[in-house]
């Protein structure tokens, strides 16, 4: 059938574009073109198809920016929080065409206009959106226009939420192998391109921008999820350019009037949109790290009884006063337990890295014990004494009789016994191993982490048995058997390993270290993540 034409209606359903992609319906329409949803023959799978008009394929410009797209999100090829290019074309008739993921579901602009976000609903998206963002700068794309109407949400078979970045029509690629200098810049300083509200203030003045300029963008994004509305806003870039550079957001608590609303999340809300880049968080992995630790927050259990989240900043927030029941207070020294403890690991990793750098390398492989010994024996003394001080009665007064029931005694007793008691389970010397395989970037510390989870004994989860199996295989076969044994296990705690190793760089071996360490297992990397999930 005639490809020709500039329908974008019914005339258009049935049609078979490039003899690859025939079209089922129409998704959206615009001035330029429509996006349609179209099955790929080859596969028999669906997929999106944007065309832009051939009476608009013949501006420079617009066909350049069609371009940076497929290149910007094709490079993104396999991220889960992204909608990747697929395949790119020019039709008889001059019209340009693009082939992209298929994603179903609202746009987060659709879901904020119902109102403020749960604050553990934003920050879940947030952190999948920062992810995205971490995978695109990384790869030298910084986004640009970054707002509610470019983030889908697609729901999973399982319930959970997803969102997938949409739209680098006006990407920025610093690092394009093989771009001349000569090569016609899209956007020139002085030329403002992007969505009033959501732009940095240096972008909104058509300054040249870096990857902060997106942090800011997802700030704007969090604040307007938060609270229900952006932190700046009018009817013209002028005005809100003016309040950027005159006021101060308040922090979305105090905004949303929202007490529950972690004080953590209003720091970093307001330093992703600070006036200036150099205030704003380093990168979007730190931001994605921070947020994944707010999301973690949201699914502690909460047992108190007539209790909110509050923070000890004056004038940031009203705070109520809780109910002080045994309940609360056993949730209480639950809650610091957890925190002494993650407190506590990281205090004696820093002095083990400090006395292993002081010790002569053949008793390095030494240190831990020694760290542990150096920290242990103070402690034991410590306990030692002031148990020796508790048991002697006569020091200490008798206190008035209480009535306390049988279930609030256990309680206590229960809460006593998790600051106390150590949980079974793998060490903690072994849950840091773990960490580090998941997120370090060091492969020294992550060959050292798999050492240490191959020696964790029985109580060290088959999962990471699996995933120090990885660390250390050499040699394609052995990795690809070693993933396909991580998948075998099905445990969905492998997927941040996973995404790390997915979203490694591309090169950094071979002549130059211009070959992708890890080519030959990216797509099973990619099929793992699809089993288990994205991280």
């Amino acid at each position: 059938m005639n490809e020709a034409g500039r329908g974008t209606g019914e005339e258009w359903i049935g049609r078979v574009i490039d003899g690859r992609y025939q079209i089922v319906a129409r998704l959206g329409e615009g001035g330029m073109g429509a996006v349609f949803e179209a099955e790929q023959l080859a596969l028999q799978r669906r997929v999106a198809l944007k065309v832009i008009h051939g009476t608009f394929s013949g501006d420079g410009e617009v066909r350049a920016r069609f371009a940076r797209e497929a290149m910007a999100s094709g490079q993104l090829d396999g991220h889960p929080h992204v909608a990747t290019a697929l395949d790119f074309g020019t039709l008889p008739d001059g019209s340009l065409y693009l082939v992209m993921q298929l994603v179903r579901g609202p746009s987060l602009r659709d879901v904020v206009e119902a109102g403020a976000l749960p604050w553990e609903r934003a920050v879940t998206l947030g952190a999948q959106v920062a992810d995205a963002l971490s995978a695109a700068h990384a790869a030298g794309i910084i986004h640009r226009d970054l707002k509610p109407d470019n983030v889908a949400l697609v729901r999973r078979e399982d319930g959970r939420e997803v969102a997938k970045v949409l739209d680098f029509g006006i990407a920025r690629v610093t690092g394009d192998a093989g771009t001349s200098s000569t090569e016609p810049k899209l956007t020139r300083i002085g030329t403002v391109m992007g969505t009033p509200g959501y732009m940095a203030p240096e972008q909104a003045v058509g300054d040249v921008v870096d990857a902060r300029a997106d942090l800011y963008s997802l700030g704007a994004m969090l604040y307007e999820m938060l609270v229900g509305s952006l932190p700046f806003d009018g009817p013209d870039l002028t005005s809100i350019l003016a309040q950027q550079f005159s006021h101060t957001a308040p922090a979305p608590s105090v905004a949303a009037r929202d007490a529950s609303i972690p004080a953590e999340l209003d720091d970093l809300v307001l330093a992703l949109l600070a006036r200036s880049a150099a205030d704003r968080p380093a990168s979007a992995a730190d931001v994605h790290r921070s947020l994944v630790r707010l999301v973690r927050l949201s699914e502690l259990p909460d047992d108190s009884t007539g209790s909110s989240r509050t923070a000890d900043r004056t004038g940031s927030r009203q705070t109520n006063s809780p109910r002080v029941t045994l309940a609360s207070t056993t949730a209480a020294a639950k809650t610091l337990a957890t925190d002494t403890t993650v407190r506590a690991k990281g205090a004696i990793e820093k002095l083990h890295t400090q006395i292993a750098a002081r010790l002569p390398r053949p008793y390095r492989p030494y240190s831990r014990p020694i760290t542990y010994f150096t920290v242990g024996l103070p402690l034991f003394l410590l306990v030692v004494g002031v148990g020796t001080r508790l048991s002697r009665h006569d020091e200490v007064p008798e206190a008035a009789p209480v009535a306390v029931s049988p279930g609030a005694l256990e309680n206590a007793a229960s809460a006593v016994r998790d600051l106390v008691v150590p949980p079974s389970g793998p060490s903690p010397e072994v849950l840091a191993a773990i960490e580090t395989l998941g997120t370090s970037d060091n492969r020294q510390l992550r060959a050292t982490a798999a050492e240490v989870i191959a020696r964790g004994g029985d109580a060290t989860p088959a999962f990471a048995t699996r995933l120090a199996a990885l660390e250390t295989a050499r040699g394609c076969a052995a990795r690809k058997a070693a993933i396909a044994a991580v998948v075998s296990e099905g445990d969905v705690r492998a997927r941040p390993y996973l995404g790390r190793l997915s979203r490694s760089p591309r090169r950094g071996c071979g002549f130059l270290n211009s070959r992708d360490c890890d080519a030959c297992i990216r797509e099973d990397v990619r099929q793992a993540l699809a089993t288990l999930g994205t991280p």
